[in-house]
């Protein structure tokens, strides 16, 4: 079983909340209309106008103009997260750089004004996704920052301004040192902070997303460990009353499940559920961040969906990813990021219960993404992936090599977007091997397996022990190794995937949600090993090692029937070297619970008939029990129907539903039956590219078909 590939999906934007000074509020994009929201919006027009009015009947050198002038700053920042009108913004911003003409260095008056200059840019940015004034912003805030006394709210409120900037940068422009200062300048705020500071809350609560975010650029668990706690500390500080006490009860959320994913636990997915819906409880009417509340949870549930099964959740998480689609506005700068996340839920939901419609409209929306994204913008990347995944599924379905090229494509434009030193570099490697594994898998191209296993070695290279990521592309590359060892009988090749995947089992002790799928893996390269040298230690081995998979899954969880069908296999070949019985009828009854797990509409379900059918044949070739050919058969042509013209799996199914008839044609010499049989493997060679890997096998078993007609 391959390691699942990484999915780069944004389904969450970490909280920066902008400090204004006094009421810390996070602008965080338009509202809904509501009749509360038209009534707040009535009362901010009516501020808006009366300071204009107070600012023009000031003179300039009055003293009280700078603080009219903050008051108008903020007002209009907040106007532009509710409207998305920047020429309002645009008109601040140069109105307070004229202000700060009028205070010359050190005085009183120029930190205000600094403050809303910097906020009206940082406003800006956010809202048009143009990002280069943040040195700037931060530049600004460094000043504010040197006019403050050494201790008090002011230095704090200041510092954690300048963090969030800092953040930014580091979110917008991928410099690690940008994070590095932002946490460094996250705990000088805390520092300074007093413990009756009424905000303290807030700079607990963006500690704890830096931290979470520092983790996912490089490990260490220690962050995570930290950023829950820290985030614990701001929902028990922060009034329930507050209109942001939702936002520490979010990011908590966040983070327990990334620790899940990391070490798993399922209190701690439990929990993270449970808090994405007391966010969504806590959020005001008309927010827009019920569009991110709902993504995360409808993330949390699909993996959820993941370790214990119950399509219940699939379509809870689609209704979810629908509802966030729903909250948000055509033009919110995040559009993008929530069709993307609704596309990879109706992905999962296809997987599970099929309907094209379902695929269709999740590559439309994820096309619709990267049309709404810029070539410059920084999450272009995430939005390549994400269709290229999409669409490698649908070639799984219906075939079509220009599907696998496109997608290849997609992802090689992906790994462009992520230069070395990208933190997204080594995902995008990953996925981009992988399907290039895909496409060898179809041509036979040896260039092609050779340029997978040179790829993971690089997204290897850049991450070190401890990385997020690092386990996969130890899975991803045992793997391929041993494909290539599968193609070239390079022993040395085998070996070093057998290290690599025991290397990943070592980093993942009882618990760790990634252990299930490296037994297996290592399962799988052993076996290898076993096929070539007979050695019965390795057959034990491999059997010990699937029994522990099996016993780590969930009985619904989405990946125990390729676990089923592994054990299953490797009993077959225990079978082969013992003649034991009890043996066989093991493998049959497993065979027979992963079929079970594949409903109609399953994509995999096809799969699951063959191997469930090819180990009946066994049996039936050992008794000679009519009824259990008969059952083969069936079962092999229920598999046909679901691999229709351009399936994947379409020459598979035409070969085993042959070999099944031949077999019964030797039994009854019924001439129709092997006329049957010849039909199938001329169409089932017809599918075999020239060069491709399965090409030799299928000219042999039409050749056999046409002597025995011929006989």
């Amino acid at each position: 079983m391959e390691a699942e590939l990484l999915e780069i999906s944004s389904c969450f934007v970490p909280d920066i909340l902008l400090s204004d000074g006094n009421s810390h509020a996070n602008f965080s994009g338009d509202t809904q209309t509501s009749p509360e929201n038209d009534t707040a919006r009535n009362n901010l027009e009516n501020k808006i106008e009366a300071y204009r009015e107070a600012l023009v009947l000031l003179p300039i050198t009055d003293p009280n103009r700078y603080m009219m002038l903050s008051r108008l700053t903020f007002a209009i920042i907040s106007r532009t997260h509710q409207t998305g009108d920047v020429d309002a913004l645009n008109e601040v911003i140069l109105l307070d750089r004229d202000a700060l003409g009028l205070y010359p260095d050190m005085q009183r008056n120029r930190r205000p004004i600094l403050d809303c200059l910097a906020q009206a840019l940082l406003a800006r940015a956010q809202r048009t996704r143009s990002f280069e004034h943040l040195e700037e912003v931060v530049a600004l805030h460094r000043e504010v920052l040197a006019l403050c006394e050494p201790e008090g709210e002011d230095r704090c409120a200041t510092a954690e301004n300048l963090a969030n900037t800092l953040f930014t940068v580091s979110q917008q422009t991928d410099q690690p040192d940008s994070l590095e200062q932002a946490i460094n300048t996250y705990r000088e705020a805390l520092a300074v902070c007093p413990s009756e500071y009424t905000h303290r809350w807030s700079i607990l609560n963006n500690l704890g997303n830096a931290l979470r975010t520092r983790f996912q650029a490089r490990g260490g668990m220690h962050d995570l460990e930290e950023g829950a706690m820290l985030q614990r500390e701001a929902i028990a500080t922060c009034p329930i009353s507050h209109k942001d006490s939702y936002k520490p009860v979010n990011n908590l959320a966040h983070t327990l499940l990334t620790q899940f994913q990391q070490i798993g636990g399922v209190d701690q997915l439990e929990e993270a559920i449970t808090l994405y819906h007391k966010a969504i409880a806590l959020c005001p009417v008309g927010c827009l961040d019920h569009s991110w509340l709902f993504s995360g949870i409808a993330t949390a549930v699909l993996i959820q969906f993941q370790q214990i099964g119950g399509l219940e959740r699939v379509e809870k998480a689609v209704m979810y990813q629908r509802e966030a689609i729903g909250a948000c506005s055509m033009s919110h700068p995040d559009r993008a990021k929530l069709l993307n996340n609704l596309g990879l839920a109706l992905r999962t939901q296809f997987e599970q219960i099929g309907g094209p419609d379902r695929l269709e409209e999740a590559i439309l929306l994820q096309r619709e993404a990267l049309e709404s994204v810029s070539a410059q913008h920084m999450d272009r990347y995430k939005t390549l992936n994400n269709l290229a995944n999409a669409i490698l599924i649908q070639f799984r379905q219906h075939g079509g090599l220009d599907r696998l090229h496109e997608a290849i494509g997609f992802l090689r434009q992906t790994v462009a977007l992520c230069p070395p030193g990208h933190s997204g570099r080594s995902s995008a490697l990953t996925n981009l091997a992988n399907a290039i594994r895909a496409r060898f898998q179809q041509t036979g191209q040896k260039d092609d397996l050779d340029e997978t296993i040179v790829i993971h070695r690089e997204a290897l290279s850049i991450n070190s022990s401890g990385h997020l990521h690092r386990l996969t592309i130890l899975e991803n590359l045992g793997n391929a190794l041993r494909g290539q060892y599968e193609q070239t009988g390079e022993s040395d090749r085998l070996e070093e995937s057998i290290l690599l995947h025991r290397d990943a089992l070592s980093s993942q002790p009882a618990g760790h949600p990634g252990r299930p799928s490296t037994l297996v893996n290592l399962a799988a390269s052993i076996r290898a090993r076993y096929q070539r040298t007979g050695g019965s230690d390795d057959l034990h081995e491999v059997i010990t090692l699937q029994r522990e998979a099996i016993a780590l899954y969930s009985p619904r969880h989405l990946h125990r029937t390729s676990a089923l069908n592994n054990i299953a296999n490797a009993l077959l070949l225990q079978f082969r070297q013992t003649g034991v019985p009890d043996t066989l009828q093991e493998a049959i009854a497993l065979q027979r619970e992963a079929l079970d797990l594949h409903p109609l509409g399953h994509m995999d379900r096809a799969k699951a008939l063959g191997n469930l059918a090819n180990v009946l044949l066994v049996e039936f070739q050992r008794t000679g029990g009519p009824t259990l050919l008969e059952e083969v058969i069936i079962l092999h042509r229920e598999a046909l129907t679901l691999c229709p013209d351009g399936h994947q799996e379409r020459s598979i199914a035409l070969n085993n539903l042959a070999t099944a008839i031949m077999i019964q044609y030797q039994q009854t010499s019924e001439l129709g039956s092997l006329n049957e049989v010849v039909a199938l493997q001329r169409e089932a060679l017809d599918l075999c590219p020239e060069g491709g890997p399965e090409r030799s096998k299928a000219l042999n078993n039409l050749a056999l078909a046409i002597r025995a007609q011929f006989q």
